[in-house]
């Protein structure tokens, strides 16, 4: 979502509130075909774990020295994670903010206002929900719950503190002389290592396998290790179809996609895909055959070309068909919904709209 805005920013003399808002528009667009459908269709599945027990989003707020100091770090799953800010990168924001300032009244500032302004509203607004005290406003949405993580803001934190820090070489590309914004840029980019050097270190210690890590018995009981996990995480609902009553290992084992229930059914031919089965089946008599797989809405069924009912009202929302006598090619395919069309137009129509941008902007650069 962000790369339009990026582009804009960094392509474009006169930014302006309009230009921004399409910017925002277009990113909103440009991955609708990812968000609508996550966001409207997770009515049909359980989400619970993922704002229960650790997940829960009061559990990771960050207290005010954690902007600013390296230690104590945040302990996030047992692993000590540092969301300090930077004295370095903090100094060239405040240092951006007061040339800009200063230079309020010039053409260069006025270019640029409207994305100062942006930023130094993003940089407090996420750092106050990142804070207990923004527990009301969580707490008032269950939509913002399912980021789990308060932290996670920290990325648009540092994106808008980068952009304000970046400043500096803006306004002094605009006024210095070219030695001095050379002497500048590497004085800068110098203090922004040394600053960070810190968290180029490893977490731990190196461990160097040995032969025996790799031998017949430690595969097997890495793969006892594996196979009990997945066994655990089966039982873990994330995810599951709400249509799902009641837990089937036909799902997570490797059984045959597709499973006569009754009837005399002999599968002739099949093939497999991740969202389509196609088999050729020869039955004896009229049958019911089970495909191992929770229904969801666009999944849809045909019997040699014609639309067939599929049955998921069952505790376990594992799909059901009916086989009439003969032989019959079947067909199973997960479809888009309107939804999903929907949003897949929108994205590809916001991708035009952008190309169409990029093109004209450069040819106004070259004339």
């Amino acid at each position: 979502m962000s790369q339009p805005l990026l582009h804009f920013l960094l392509l474009n003399k006169n930014i302006g509130l309009k230009r921004s808002l399409t910017a925002f528009s277009l990113g909103l667009g440009l991955s609708a075909f990812f968000w609508m459908p996550a966001f409207i269709e997770k009515k049909h599945v359980i989400l619970s774990a993922f704002v229960e027990g650790q997940f829960r989003f009061y559990k990771h707020f960050l207290n005010l020295g954690n902007f600013f100091f390296s230690d104590p770090k945040v302990p996030i799953f047992e692993i000590p994670l540092s969301f300090q800010m930077g004295p370095i990168a903090i100094i060239l924001a405040i240092l951006s903010v007061g040339i800009a300032l200063k230079m309020s009244n010039t053409e260069e500032y006025r270019e640029k206002k409207y994305s100062i302004i942006f930023f130094l509203f993003l940089i407090p607004a996420c750092m106050f929900m990142m804070l207990p005290i923004s527990i009301w406003i969580w707490q008032s949405s269950s939509t913002f719950q399912f980021v789990q993580f308060p932290w996670r803001l920290s990325t648009l934190l540092v994106l808008s503190l980068s952009f304000i820090s970046g400043g500096v070489m803006f306004f002094l590309k605009r006024t210095g002389k070219p030695r001095s914004q050379f002497i500048m840029v590497l004085f800068f980019s110098g203090l922004l290592i040394l600053g960070n050097y810190g968290y180029t270190k490893i977490y731990g210690d190196i461990v160097v396998a040995s032969d025996e890590v790799f031998s017949p018995n430690a595969i097997r009981t890495a793969m006892r290790v594996v196979k009990n996990y997945e066994s655990i995480a089966a039982d873990t609902p994330d995810y599951r179809p709400k249509y799902v009553k009641k837990h089937t290992e036909r799902i997570i084992e490797d059984k045959d996609k597709l499973e006569v229930v009754s009837g005399d059914v002999k599968v002739m031919y099949s093939n497999i895909k991740s969202d389509r089965y196609y088999f050729d089946l020869a039955a004896g008599e009229d049958s019911l055959v089970r495909i191992n797989t929770y229904w969801f809405p666009g999944w849809k069924a045909s019997i040699d070309g014609k639309d067939t009912q599929i049955d998921y009202a069952n505790e376990y929302g594992i799909m059901y068909i009916r086989v009439p006598v003969g032989n019959h090619k079947i067909y199973i395919s997960l479809e888009d919904t309107p939804l999903r069309r929907t949003a897949k137009v929108i994205s590809l129509v916001s991708l035009f709209i952008l190309g169409f941008i990029v093109v004209a902007k450069r040819k106004n650069y070259e004339h």
